[in-house]
């Protein structure tokens, strides 16, 4: 019974980490955190150390990519660029008193703030649009590549039970 218990757990991190993936966060944290309350409910060890320290080095290294993508991604921006991307997200966000369009109004809000930051440092609107543009690209491959390694991670745990 438990092991159902703490099955259903790791499941629900992994579509949590999934999901704060998507917007941004930490998701292949979460699912180390299920690997290791799955360990510790079932008192089983059937996760050996070394596949959590391996789902532990593969959250570490998906930060790690995605803080090194947004660093070269952010060079191109100007002070005021990043400046307006903060407070338009802030600010529209706060707009949308609906929580489950907050995240919507947030993600509009930084690209209108990049945009305008941009332009007003002295950008043209052609290579201050391209700036967004390519801001958002490298978020989404930062958010696609978290997710490939939450699948690894997930692979990983499976395998794990499976095999024991």
């Amino acid at each position: 019974m438990l092991e159902y218990l703490a099955f259903i757990l790791f499941v629900l991190c992994v579509i949590v980490g999934i999901l704060t993936s998507i917007i941004g966060f930490s998701g292949p944290f979460l699912v180390v955190i299920g690997a290791v309350m799955f360990d510790i409910i079932t008192w089983s060890q059937s996760i050996s150390f070394w596949s959590i320290g391996l789902v532990f080095m593969l959250a570490v290294a998906g930060e790690l990519i995605e803080a090194f993508i947004l660093y070269h991604a952010g060079k191109k921006l100007s002070p005021l660029g990043k400046e307006g991307m903060l407070s338009g997200a802030i600010f529209i966000g706060k707009l949308f008193t609906k929580k489950r369009w907050r995240f919507g109004g947030m993600l509009a809000g930084g690209v209108l703030g990049t945009f305008l930051g941009e332009w007003a440092s002295g950008k043209s609107a052609k290579i201050a649009w391209n700036n967004v543009k390519s801001l958002l690209f490298q978020k989404v491959l930062a958010s696609v590549i978290k997710i490939v390694i939450i699948f690894v991670q997930v692979w990983i745990v499976l395998w794990e039970l499976i095999h024991v």
